[in-house]
């Protein structure tokens, strides 16, 4: 994982704020909620569905939607374009979640704060990845591939993404890293764990399609 800088955006932070305010944590949430969701779509748009508790009177749904729309509107602003969209967004037994669709990885990225490159293996390294992480070989789990192997695929397609994040690529998954589970040929995800870790960047997710 390449060096990337520690500034947070405002969404985020409202995100984080509203969701888990007064000591609330994800853990604590509906156990039916959705884990959070990254799709990766053919077009090279993502689509995050964002999900935590929202389990006290005074919470409104329609002001956490009013308040992403305008933070949605701040950021497209200062981008000169609609980079962002709220797609949709709901509150429903103690838990809230939002639907965003991004324009690139990039704009998902920086939004939520989160590293996430997607495009081929040759790329990542352009700018500045260093994927040297053992994968697993999906079609034989006994077989795992290194940093050498990953320099003869160039052109394959890769993601690389920091947070506890549930991936979904647009073509079958290959390879993918250790600790990830795979869910179905095109979605991966780290498992939950019992409490939050103190650095959700300590959760990294790489996957070759």
């Amino acid at each position: 994982m390449r060096e990337r800088s520690e500034k947070k955006t405002v969404t985020a932070l409202l995100l984080t704020a509203m969701f888990f305010v007064a000591g609330c944590a994800k853990k604590e949430a509906d156990p039916a909620s959705v884990k959070d969701t990254l799709t990766i779509r053919r077009d090279g748009s993502v689509e995050a569905v964002i999900s935590g508790t929202f389990d006290k009177a005074y919470y409104s749904e329609a002001e956490l939607a009013e308040s992403v729309e305008a933070e949605l509107n701040r950021y497209n602003a200062e981008k000169g374009e609609e980079r962002i969209r709220l797609l949709e967004h709901h509150a429903d037994q103690g838990t809230a979640g939002l639907t965003l669709l991004f324009a690139d990885p990039a704009d998902c990225a920086e939004y939520l704060g989160i590293d996430l490159y997607v495009g081929d293996v040759q790329g990542a390294y352009d700018a500045g990845y260093d994927p040297d992480a053992a994968l697993i070989d999906r079609r034989n789990e006994d077989r795992v591939i290194g940093k050498n192997d990953l320099r003869d695929m160039a052109d394959r397609r890769i993601v690389i993404c920091s947070g506890n994040y549930e991936i979904i690529c647009p073509d079958t998954i290959d390879y993918y890293s250790f600790g990830c589970e795979l869910i179905s040929k095109t979605r991966a995800a780290m498992p939950e764990e019992e409490e939050e870790p103190d650095n959700p960047e300590n959760y990294e997710t790489i996957l070759i399609y």
